[in-house]
Order: C-alpha cells, then structure tokens, then sequence
C-alpha cells in the first residue's frame, strides 16, 4: 500500500487522498476466470483519466486483466483483456463532483455498468 489509511464508519475502508495513494493485493487467476462483478464507491473530483480499481498496467485496454476507471468526461469505463483484445463498456454520462457507487459486470451473457 502506498499511504492509504484504514477508516471506520459501517466496516472498515481505506481512505485515499487522491493524489497518489493505492492498494496492493497478490495476483489469483481466480479474479479474472468466467463471470466476475466490480463495484466501489469513490468521491470524484478533478478531471483526466482516473483509475479506480484494476489488476495489470498499461495505457492499453487489451494489457489489462480487468480495469474500472473514470475517463476524461466522468464516464466509467470497464474493460477486461487477454493480452491481445479487450472487451469494454462505458456509461453514456459522466458524473460530477461527489460521491457514486459504480458497479459493472462481466459475465457470459454480457457485460453492464452503472
């Protein structure tokens, strides 16, 4: 982890500053075989493309086991890839400033975000 800090409230979270904090967890291929659902509150601010949770790094969809971020306009974007193609969606409006929860799945009869 880079920084981020355990909070409480209902549960526990991490708390991150928005500048340059992230969480680490080890690879399981399990996390990217079949079916699969991401979901996450997060506070947006600012603008440019801002990840909010992935596994693999690159500026390329398709190097990307999985990634849900915001883009440029506040539109999530959810990709998965192989190596070599990708499969993504992205809403049709962007959010503003604030809180929003933001689910997408993945799964054998198609994927969905919101």
């Amino acid at each position: 982890m880079n920084n981020p800090v355990w909070t409480t409230g209902i549960g526990k979270a991490l708390q991150f500053d928005g500048i340059n904090d992230y969480a680490w967890t080890s690879t399981s291929p399990s996390i990217t075989s079949g079916s699969m659902s991401i979901s996450a509150w997060v506070y947006a601010t600012g603008s440019g493309w801002r990840g909010i949770v992935g596994k693999g790094e690159s500026a390329l969809e398709q190097d990307h086991s999985y990634m849900l971020e915001l883009d440029t306009n506040g539109k999530a974007v959810f990709a998965i890839g192989n190596g070599n193609t990708y499969y993504g969606i992205t809403t049709t409006t962007g959010i503003g400033t604030g809180w929003h929860h933001i689910a997408a799945v993945f799964g054998s009869i198609g994927r969905s975000i919101s």
